[in-house]
């Protein structure tokens, strides 16, 4: 597992093969997550630049996250959560539900998943 919390960095890239990650009260330039299996959750966190997420198995939550540009795949499990600004959202699922906001200003947010749900509002 891993766990960051109250902290400021530049770029931040995780490779996780199997295990959970938790991220709480954190800033940073740039986000990079790529994980094989294991559950994925943000909490208050800001990334002034891109967010990119890869998952092959896992649920990832976002809750309070906000990025410049955020870009999501996912082979089997949900995004679910709250995020702070508007975003140009194109979203699809093979096989789950997909709800997000219908703004079409912002930064991008493409989120991609074969099978799970996506559901994204404004917190």
């Amino acid at each position: 597992d891993i766990e960051i919390t109250n902290s400021n960095i530049n770029k931040l890239n995780i490779e996780d093969d199997t295990g959970e990650i938790l991220i709480s009260n954190t800033k940073c330039e740039e986000l990079n997550i790529s994980v094989n299996t294991g559950d994925v959750e943000l909490n208050n966190t800001i990334v002034t630049n891109d967010f990119n997420f890869e998952g092959s198995t896992s649920d990832l939550l976002l809750n309070g996250f906000d990025a410049k540009n955020i870009y999501i795949t996912v082979s089997t499990g949900d995004v679910k959560g709250t995020i702070l600004t508007s975003k140009f959202f194109v979203a699809k699922s093979n096989n789950g539900e997909v709800s997000v906001p219908k703004t079409r200003e912002g930064g991008e947010c493409i989120i991609t998943a074969s099978t799970g749900d996506i559901i994204i509002t404004y917190k």
